[in-house]
């Protein structure tokens, strides 16, 4: 471990703050994920007086010898990997039964500690603001609310669907990408008015960037008797965006997707529902473990499985491209994923059930209930209505790739972040 990283680990232990830093409550789980060396950042922190703050979730909690599969999971002390095991949803989590299991109180007790190691480090340090990577972490979570209550700012780091880029975000609702360009009020319709001949070459571009390992499909082509579909684009089940930028209405996704089977049959249109590929084929970061198609045995325990004959088509490992089946698709459908932009991109009309970050463009469609959901359906898919301007979605990914989506880099991810901060966020 560098020595600078170790004497900021010593710092945080013994409560100490050095005069005249800054303090940053920081999770560092995955960041060399995102090509931060900790070594060389720590360096430059410090050189720019960041004092950084690093808490860690206590793990001596008792284990519960009847379950090995908890036991593995609780010792490395993260909400993520606890949740990914109990298969239970942040919803659930927030709302413990009087009477919980076992595992919810090892899970309640593991909360309680951690918030208690945070409360003692924000009455050591004057904590300027935090940072929290992407996952479903006790410590994004605990991090993201001490922020709020302390009034600082937080932001979470997460990948893009560029494969050289990552997105930062705050966790507080109030600021999140979308909301801070509608203050902007910048209007990306009128910047550049794209000729088709324009988009169809930069679709074709974007068709061949490469992809973050965490966005990438490997599927094929899709059969020759899908056509005139309904498109809903998953997300990891546990993922971070689904934690920060959820609105009541999609908490439970499972049951979102019941609703759109269901008004997608009563529409007369076949329905694919295209899992997260990295929920097939990847690795959790933490514990090195494979996925194992969490979302689709979700799927599986609720009653809802590929019926081809009933127009269900359930692509949970991959076989389809996504990029095809967008192409393809009459209507996409997502709570917030990145994808959904992309969709747009291609020209597809969209509906978010969410609060992604391009929800203020006027091509993306917001559905918070119901009753929206069903009409705006019906009006895309029955009566033709185009919502969609390439020439705006293409516009706004010049902005985000440009001043949004920071590119990775071993030493300068934190200075750009702090710039950032001041330029884009919390400037009222």
């Amino acid at each position: 471990m560098p020595t600078v990283l170790k004497y900021f680990l010593f710092l945080s232990k013994s409560r100490k703050q050095i005069p005249g830093f800054k303090s940053i409550l920081l999770s560092f789980h995955r960041l060399p994920w995102f090509g931060i060396s900790l070594g060389k950042s720590a360096l430059r922190s410090f050189l720019r007086k960041e004092q950084w703050v690093l808490p860690s979730p206590t793990t001596d909690v008792n284990l519960l010898d009847d379950d090995k599969k908890i036991e593995f999971i609780e010792s490395s002390g993260t909400l993520y990997e606890l949740l990914t095991a109990l298969e239970i949803s942040n919803e659930e989590f927030q709302n413990l039964e009087e009477s919980p299991s076992n595992a919810q109180k090892t899970l309640s007790i593991k909360t309680l500690c951690f918030r208690k190691e945070l409360a003692e480090l924000s009455r050591f340090f004057k904590i300027s603001h935090g940072f929290v990577p992407q996952g479903f972490f006790l410590d994004a979570y605990e991090i993201s609310r001490l922020c709020f209550s302390l009034k600082i700012p937080c932001l979470m780091i997460e990948n893009t669907f560029l494969h050289d880029r990552v997105l930062v975000e705050p966790t507080d609702k109030n600021y999140f990408i979308g909301k801070g360009l509608l203050t902007r009020t910048k209007d990306f319709r009128s910047i550049q008015k794209l000729t088709q001949n324009q988009i169809d070459n930069l679709v074709e571009k974007h068709l061949n960037r490469p992809k973050s390992d965490q966005h990438r499909t490997v599927g094929g082509m899709i059969p020759d008797r899908l056509n005139d579909f309904v498109l809903f684009l998953g997300q990891v089940y546990t993922d971070a965006s689904l934690l920060f930028n959820q609105c009541s209405y999609s908490k439970n996704a499972i049951e979102l997707i019941r609703e759109i089977i269901f008004l997608s049959k009563s529409l007369g249109k076949p329905i694919v529902l295209k899992l997260h590929p990295k929920e097939h084929h990847g690795i959790d970061p933490v514990n090195f473990r494979p996925y194992e198609n969490l979302t689709h045995r979700k799927l599986l325990d609720a009653g809802i499985s590929e019926s081809p004959n009933d127009g269900i088509y359930i692509d949970f490992d991959d076989r389809w491209s996504t990029f095809e089946l967008m192409k393809q698709s009459s209507l996409a459908i997502t709570i917030n994923s990145q994808s959904g932009f992309e969709a747009m991109l291609l020209g597809k009309e969209l509906i978010s059930c969410g609060n992604p970050y391009y929800e203020n463009l006027q091509s993306c469609i917001s559905a918070r209930d119901k009753s929206t959901l069903s009409s705006t359906m019906e009006k895309v898919l029955i009566n033709g209505v185009k919502t969609n301007n390439q020439s705006e979605c293409w516009n706004f990914f010049d902005y985000i790739r440009n001043d949004y989506f920071i590119k990775k880099h071993p030493t300068n991810i934190f200075s750009k972040i702090d710039r950032r901060l001041k330029d884009n966020f919390y400037f009222n």
